[in-house]
């Protein structure tokens, strides 16, 4: 359920002929024509609408929640509004006479917009303005992002990055935030993850419709480490309790949950919660990793990520700087990194160490954040894969002079670009192939999570 609303204005419906100031209803280049031809000045439009009242939601200052009194039945409706001089629309749905909402997304804080209704009756456009409201701040302990380079005509087309950041002075113990940023670096939704639960996963759900909000408690020790699904008008949401979950998860197409079942320092396994609450472990990494070393939480993983091309899953551990790539029937199919009978490197110091998320492009080329082997700089490296030699070549790699002890994601945009989160020092990055950066926003000293690109805000609101 939405929360409840704080009106801020109110604007009521006036006849066609216009109020006492001289505004209209009407838009003056629609004059309705009988079946002659010949225009009928005596028949005015409908009043499209009455009763707007616009408001904030309690929970999120940038979230703006739209009611009105729908008057006429319509084909299409839509509400439009402006932000930096350019026009922004919410869904086109048709609309019948009675109450009529909606949410408008996207709007940065302490920013007033023009909120107008749109509606067609056949070949006729009625508007409707449901008034002006202005966005809120930012919760007092959420800061805004420092913003670096922007070249819009270089980065990516996505207008919207979902992501997160620990805003406590220790990474990695919260409070943590989920948040949406636009083009331009500014926030324009969030959400607190409660306690000092780390939310450093979020993702768009393979299904669509929702977002995936991680808050584990791996390293609190208190609390519940629950998997919220969300949509972004926060009309649902699903807390799902994950028994034993350590740091990572991934979701299937159909809905169920891969994550690290956290056993013992020693023992974890990936398993599989269906939506129906069943649990089964496909791959336990103890019985591999034993012969190799005892070392506490070297079966620890960062990632736990399925690739639907491939129908394999990543599971990358950090402390032994290492990946496996496993089927889903639990088979190994790969071993890169430090460990006996693993793959071997091109070059050999093009090697991971402390590796952190690696993942496959749409190219199938392997792309991740890591260090340098002697621990001293930062890299993004991608790798051709080459199964029948059991060797990563690399194909191209930068540095970058930022330097985070633990977390960070690299990935391969469909552009080519690589949009680069670099962990714990904040710092996010979008560089082009040959190096140079197009974007580039952070938070000093807080853990950044992953981010991913979103062209559709509303797309994230249709549920499941």
């Amino acid at each position: 359920m939405r929360g409840s609303w704080l009106v801020l204005l109110v604007a009521c419906g006036c006849d066609s002929a216009g109020d006492d100031d001289g505004t209209t209803s009407v838009v003056d280049d629609l004059v309705p024509t009988d079946d002659t031809g010949t225009t009928d000045t005596d028949v005015p439009l409908p009043d499209l609408a009455a009763n707007a009242l616009l408001a904030l939601h309690d929970d999120m200052s940038t979230l703006v929640l739209a009611s009105w009194d729908q008057l006429v039945e319509t084909d299409a409706s839509w509400l439009s509004w402006e932000i930096d001089g350019e026009t922004f629309t919410s869904p086109v749905v048709a609309r019948v006479v009675g109450p009529g909402t909606e949410v408008v997304l996207g709007i940065p804080t302490e920013t007033p917009i023009d909120v107008v209704l749109h509606g067609t009756m056949g070949d006729t456009e009625l508007t409707w303005p449901l008034g002006t409201i202005t966005t809120g701040s930012l919760p007092g302990d959420l800061p805004a992002p420092l913003i670096g380079t922007m070249d819009p005509l270089l980065h990516r087309p996505e207008r919207w990055l979902l992501a997160s950041v620990d805003v406590g002075p220790s990474p990695f113990f919260g409070p943590c935030y989920t948040l949406v940023l636009d083009d331009l670096g500014r926030i324009v939704w969030y959400r607190k993850t409660s306690g000092s639960r780390l939310t450093w996963q979020t993702q768009v759900s393979r299904r669509g419709g929702y977002v995936l909000i991680d808050q584990s408690t791996v390293y609190t020790f208190g609390g519940t480490p629950e998997l919220t699904r969300l949509t972004l008008d926060l009309a649902q949401q699903e807390d799902i309790v994950i028994p034993s979950w350590g740091l990572t998860y991934d979701e299937l197409d159909d809905g169920s949950i891969l994550y690290d079942e956290a056993e013992s320092g020693w023992e974890f396994h990936l398993t599989k919660l269906d939506p129906d609450g069943t649990q089964t472990r496909l791959w336990s990494c103890w019985p591999w990793m034993e012969p190799f070393t005892s070392a506490f939480w070297g079966c620890a993983p960062n990632t736990v990520h399925w690739d639907p091309l491939r129908n394999t899953v990543l599971w990358s551990m950090f402390t032994i700087s290492s990946v496996v790539e496993l089927s889903l029937d639990g088979a190994m199919l790969a071993e890169w990194g430090g460990y006996p009978e693993g793959w071997t490197f091109d070059p050999p110091q093009s090697a991971f160490e402390l590796q952190h998320y690696p993942g496959f492009s749409d190219d199938g080329t392997l792309v991740v954040s890591t260090h340098s082997l002697d621990m001293t700089e930062q890299w993004a490296r991608e790798y051709e894969v080459d199964d029948a030699n059991m060797v990563l070549h690399e194909v191209w790699s930068a540095q970058t002079p930022y330097w985070a002890e633990y977390a960070g994601q690299a990935q391969k945009l469909p552009s080519g670009n690589v949009l680069w989160q670099i962990g714990t020092t904040g710092a996010v990055v979008e560089i082009t192939p040959d190096g140079a950066t197009v974007w580039e926003i952070g938070w000093s000293g807080h853990l950044v999570g992953n981010m991913t690109p979103v062209a559709d805000l509303y797309a994230l609101t249709t549920g499941w």
